[in-house]
């Protein structure tokens, strides 16, 4: 079984790659600068990511957008609304990738993610960068979003095994 965990922004997509619950690949792939441009090398990486996810069978697992609302009572943020446009741009590209390559995509909400990794609906820094130690032995220090991309790794991997001892019960 091999995982993909996905943590998309706006200039940049870190990415984790575990095959049968082992960490194979931690990447940051840079998508654009600061002023929007693409880099260069984004579309084909790309490419060559799902092109691989589509013939090792890879699941790919990308966090989710929410719109923050703010206070109650009170408009929404111009720039909340701004952030969320961009980041939804980003998610739907990453998913035009997916299905040119016939892999499976799921997103996931921060707080899903958090809940079974972490046993908190709250990112847990402690264990966050626990995990990041352990990782960075073999893989170099991560950044937030690279620790992201690894928790929602981590967050497909226990799921799949779920589902996949169910069919085992049930098949």
């Amino acid at each position: 079984m091999i995982i993909y965990g996905l943590d998309p922004d706006v200039h940049r997509i870190a990415f984790v790659s575990m095959r049968d619950e082992k960490i194979t690949q931690v990447k940051t792939i840079p998508r654009a600068n600061k002023i929007g441009r693409i880099h260069p090398e984004y579309i084909h990486t790309m490419k060559r990511l799902f092109y691989v996810a589509s013939h090792c069978g890879a699941f790919v697992l990308m966090e989710g957008i929410f719109l923050n609302v703010g206070k109650k009572g009170q408009a929404i943020p111009q720039t909340n609304i701004d952030a969320f446009r961009r980041l939804a741009e980003v998610q739907g590209e990453v998913k035009i990738f997916a299905a040119s390559y016939q892999v499976p995509i799921d997103v996931v909400q921060p707080s899903t993610w958090q809940c079974e990794v972490f046993g908190t609906y709250d990112k847990n820094k402690e264990l966050s960068t626990t995990l990041a130690k352990v990782v960075a032995k073999d893989f170099g220090e991560l950044s937030d979003h690279e620790s992201d991309a690894l928790c929602i790794a981590i967050y497909g991997t226990k799921v799949e095994k779920q589902k996949q001892e169910k069919m085992k019960m049930h098949g």
